[in-house]
């Protein structure tokens, strides 16, 4: 997360330390006197955890989940953003006109074909397309347009649609250094989609690890209008009911209990009556429902209110 912030490493990092992150830390290493070795040892994480915190603080990410889908992203809270719902998500606007970011789910929609139909708009109107990537069930396109705007796009496949964000940013009103949010962003996004844990946004200041410096980044709070899906203790033997999806999605049980999965089955919208035996894995769901069975996500299932019993009507006083 550092070598991001510090603007040395412009790849969404992995879980294998690659020769790209060999040579990013070499880099900061020479250029702040220490033995370039290339590996992060204690003195160049310390380092590091000082020249990027001024960042961290300044942005003040803070995750938070799709409105409809539930997963997470980071934001950059610490920019003033303000968060706006939209049909498809939520957008958060900075009152400087400076960085725009929409969080977006759009129902329907396939992949491949967004990639390139957003690619061909880009080109038609002029706009300067830095690089691009397409894999099988996600996108990246970084661009500028003609007008000195930058932009970062990044959206996965989920369920039936896609899920993503696009940024904006405008260094003409004040270098913010937007690719490096937006690919801080992207690995948070990436993470939640494939199940892989990502670091706490409250302790980012060296790969990761817990800092003293600086405040907390503000809490976030939703705006007027906007449900975030509902948390339930869950217990063996509940029965469940589907939330947060959209009415005209449906919610995808999966083989195992990762998001690339095979789809085993679906479930819809208004999905009830749907068996919990208690197996769990992090947070995924084994559910019965009519004849399928399979792994669902936590968020979008909730436990029903057990049935009302009948009993003798109570007199006044009582």
């Amino acid at each position: 997360m550092s070598l991001i912030a510090a603007g040395l490493q412009n790849a969404v990092p992995t879980e294998r330390f690659q020769m790209t992150t060999f040579n990013a830390i070499q880099a900061f290493q020479a250029s702040n006197s220490l033995a370039a070795t290339g590996y992060p040892d204690a003195g160049t994480l310390d380092r590091l955890s000082v020249a990027t915190r001024p960042l961290f603080d300044q942005w003040g990410f803070r995750e938070v989940p799709h409105p409809y889908r539930g997963r997470p992203i980071w934001i950059p809270q610490g920019m003033g953003l303000r968060p706006i719902p939209n049909s498809n998500g939520v957008s958060f606007r900075d009152p400087d006109e400076r960085l725009e970011i929409h969080y977006n789910y759009f129902a329907g929609k396939y992949i491949d074909k967004e990639y390139f139909d957003t690619l061909q708009a880009l080109r038609s109107k002029g706009a300067i397309v830095h690089y691009s990537v397409m894999k099988d069930d996600w996108y990246v396109i970084s661009s500028t347009s003609p007008q000195g705007i930058d932009a970062y796009r990044r959206y996965h496949i989920d369920g039936t649609g896609i899920l993503g964000f696009t940024e904006f940013w405008n260094n003409a009103r004040g270098n913010l250094n937007g690719e490096r949010i937006a690919i801080l962003m992207s690995a948070s996004l990436g993470s939640a989609m494939g199940g892989r844990l990502f670091v706490d946004p409250g302790s980012v200041g060296g790969f990761g690890s817990p800092s003293p410096h600086g405040s907390p980044p503000p809490t976030y709070t939703p705006p007027p209008g906007m449900t975030l899906p509902p948390s339930s203790a869950l217990s063996a033997g509940d029965k469940l009911r589907v939330v947060s999806v959209a009415s005209n999605d449906a919610l995808s049980v999966r083989e195992l209990p990762d998001q690339l999965s095979k789809v085993v089955g679906i479930i819809p919208p208004d999905g009830r009556g749907i068996d919990f035996d208690g197996d769990r894995k992090g947070s995924w769901l084994f559910v019965r429902y009519d004849r399928i069975e399979g792994w669902v996500p936590s968020q979008f299932v909730v436990s029903e209110p057990p049935p009302l019993k009948k009993g003798r009507k109570l007199d006044d006083g009582e």
